[in-house]
């Protein structure tokens, strides 16, 4: 179980900062900008010191479908629903060679335990959905 705490003064500064160069105002305190809010509060209290506040078309999404949106990521990442890849691309590459018109397979054995992990943490992950899923544990904000 975590130490809770209560935020200092320069973790509400912190929270502050990290909102503005998402996007939001300060003085924005809508539901889920303020939901979000406290997400990103609880995150500066646990040593969070940056975060990415993505690519976004100027004018074209509010701050409420913004704030929704990465709401509903941080449900996912929260509950296990997304998985980290490390190997792009298969172990198995297959090529045309257009001098000789002859198909070609190359195996690369060094990305075969990174891609059987990929594997397997994306299976956990599809299995960890369909069981929330069977449990009727769904993300609220999507």
């Amino acid at each position: 179980m975590p130490i809770l705490r209560f935020p200092s003064e320069g973790d509400v500064m912190k929270t502050d900062q990290i909102m503005q160069n998402m996007g939001f105002p300060p003085d924005d305190n809508s539901l889920t900008v303020a939901e979000l809010r406290k997400v990103v509060a609880r995150q500066v209290s646990e040593g969070m010191t940056h975060r990415s506040y993505g690519t976004w078309a100027p004018g074209v999404h509010s701050n409420e479908t913004r704030a929704k949106a990465f709401l509903a990521v941080e449900w996912e990442m929260q509950h296990n629903h997304c998985t980290e890849v490390k190997c792009f691309d298969g172990f198995i590459r297959r090529g045309f060679n257009t001098k000789t018109m002859r198909r070609t397979i190359r195996v690369k054995w060094r990305y075969f335990f990174p891609w059987l992990g990929d594997f397997w943490r994306r299976a956990e992950t599809r299995l960890r959905i369909w069981r929330d899923d069977r449990r009727g544990v769904r993300n609220p904000w999507s």
